[in-house]
């Protein structure tokens, strides 16, 4: 072999590395970019009772079972006359946290209240819908209705129940 042929295929080899070596480069390049990152951290909810779940004072009937309904803008009783006091209350809530959210609330179906004398009585406990947080507050109103037997014990009585608050 001559020296200009080894010379040509030389430069041949070295210009077809040179031409794989600069498009290798050019696909194999790398971007970079900066991604935006973000988190936003809720009010927790939170619920309170500020007013109790309150039937009054009366005095049982003789004969007839007395109903008892205490609600938000109203108390009905279909026996007015055993009403010894004007205090009856529907349960109060205060609902904080996020503001503009809706939030769902569970309520039991009734609630057992008992006394020393070991006779029970049910109040059925009036649902309530979703609420919604606009200035990130509400107030949850729970009514109640009884239903108290005739000569039902004398006696102080009393239960509780619990409502759950989530966001919706």
């Amino acid at each position: 072999m001559s020296w200009v042929v080894v010379m040509h295929n030389l430069w041949f080899f070295i210009g077809a590395v040179a031409l794989i070596a600069s498009t290798a480069t050019a696909t194999s390049g790398s971007a970079v970019s900066d991604a935006v990152t973000g988190a936003t951290i809720s009010a927790p909810l939170s619920v309170a009772n500020v007013t109790p779940l309150h039937f009054g004072t009366f005095h049982p009937s003789q004969d007839e079972t007395v109903k008892i309904s205490v609600k938000s803008d109203n108390v009905d009783c279909n026996h007015p006359e055993i009403l010894l006091s004007d205090d009856q209350t529907p349960a109060e809530f205060q609902v904080t946290g996020r503001v503009g959210a809706i939030y769902t609330v569970e309520v039991p179906d009734h609630v057992v209240l008992t006394s020393a004398s070991d006779a029970p009585l049910q109040a059925d406990l009036i649902s309530v819908g979703p609420g919604h947080l606009e200035d990130g507050e509400d107030t949850i109103v729970i009514g109640s209705t009884m239903m108290i037997p005739p000569q039902q014990a004398t006696d102080i009585y009393t239960g509780s129940f619990v409502i759950t608050v989530a966001y919706q």
